[in-house]
């Protein structure tokens, strides 16, 4: 039920039924998309590692769309099944 869209060297963990991890191995920033096959809500601001690091981001009830994940940076980010 979940659909993902990114370069080479961009890696997607699925943690549980909750949790997601994106991680950027490149040297430049890079886009992504995570279509979910239903609703989602975001619970939390993501967890950004390195502490330098930055991840842009929009949600909607279906998509994660990432505008910008800079390099070597990784993301966790918590949700919950919707209506």
């Amino acid at each position: 039920g979940i659909q993902f869209d990114a370069p080479n060297n961009v890696s997607l963990y699925l943690i549980g039924e909750d949790i997601l991890v994106i991680e950027n191995f490149n040297d430049k920033p890079v886009t992504a998309t995570l279509e979910f096959a239903n609703p989602v809500k975001i619970n939390e601001i993501p967890v950004v590692l390195p502490v330098d690091g930055s991840v842009d981001y929009s949600s909607s009830q279906t998509k994660l769309e990432f505008t910008e994940i800079t390099p070597r940076t990784m993301a966790a980010i918590k949700y919950q099944p919707g209506n």
